[in-house]
């Protein structure tokens, strides 16, 4: 999950905010320099302070892919976390030392050892390496995972669905199958169930019932009727835009213009085995 304008891993992380810390430390990291040559009176090197100021800049890239990694393990293990913190600290190193060296040999007059480099980076920062490339680790295990329900599996979206209504049918609860209902049309403050030979009331909101229901089997088609798509024989056109839906126990039910572009994607890829073909004349 990232996103160039606006990366976000898992939510773990924001790439803009981690441009703002890396500038702000980088340009503490120039005025210390410089304060500290004037307290102590020695010479100010500005093309040096910010080639080494560029230890800040590798964060960026560093803690991304760090956290990337973190998102794809799929068990915590000490090893794993571990080799979470260790891996970046030590690429870190490598990469910094190697870049001073590389920078320094092609634009300055006295190119860096990576030696020397690298000696005074874990002399200076190791303590920081440490603690930066920790706080991944740390957060990514106290975190709970993170559901992305554009991809999350179908059985884990329909969790919520119900297979059963409970409905009243004078003094007795009845449970009927949700496949039995034909349409359920909306009566303040009840809803109106209709099976193939009863009809229930029950109260609530289509809204609410809406959300409960298989939405590949059920559909709102009017702001007061949702229609079981397993029951419909045909639909015929207003020539207004509007159509009139005919079921299966020959009771017609309206289709508002409002609804037809849901209607006609969901009719026409459905699971019905015995569709009457349309009409549109």
């Amino acid at each position: 999950m990232i996103s160039l304008n606006n990366i976000s891993i898992k939510g773990l992380i924001n790439i803009k905010w981690l441009f703002v810390f890396s500038g702000i430390l980088l340009l503490l990291t120039l005025v210390q320099d410089y304060l500290g040559t004037v307290f102590q009176g020695g010479a100010y090197y500005p093309a040096e302070s910010v080639l080494f100021s560029s230890f800040w800049i590798l964060f960026i890239p560093l803690l991304v892919l760090q956290l990337q990694v973190l998102v794809g393990l799929k068990r915590n293990n000490l090893l794993k976390i571990l080799l979470g913190v260790t891996g970046p600290v030590f690429l870190h190193l490598i990469l910094f030392s190697v870049l001073i060296w590389m920078v320094s040999g092609l634009f300055y007059e006295h190119q860096f050892e990576i030696r020397q480099t690298l000696w005074f980076t874990i002399t200076e920062y190791l303590y920081v390496l440490l603690a930066v490339y920790s706080i991944p680790v740390i957060w990514s295990r106290r975190r709970k995972p993170m559901v992305d329900f554009k991809e999350a599996p179908k059985t884990m979206l329909s969790s919520a669905q119900i297979s059963h209504l409970l409905l009243t049918d004078g003094a007795r609860k009845i449970p009927v199958p949700v496949q039995e209902i034909l349409y359920m049309e909306a009566s303040s403050p009840y809803i109106q169930i209709y099976l193939d030979q009863k009809k229930y009331l029950h109260k609530g909101t289509l809204k609410s019932i809406e959300e409960q229901l298989d939405p590949a089997q059920f559909i709102r088609v009017h702001k007061s009727f949702i229609v079981n798509l397993k029951a419909i024989r045909f639909y015929t056109s207003r020539q207004n835009g509007d159509y009139d839906l005919t079921l299966m126990n020959t009771a017609v039910v309206r289709l508002s213009r409002n609804y037809v572009t849901a209607f006609r994607k969901a009719y026409g890829t459905g699971t019905q085995d015995s569709l009457i073909s349309t009409q549109d004349t």
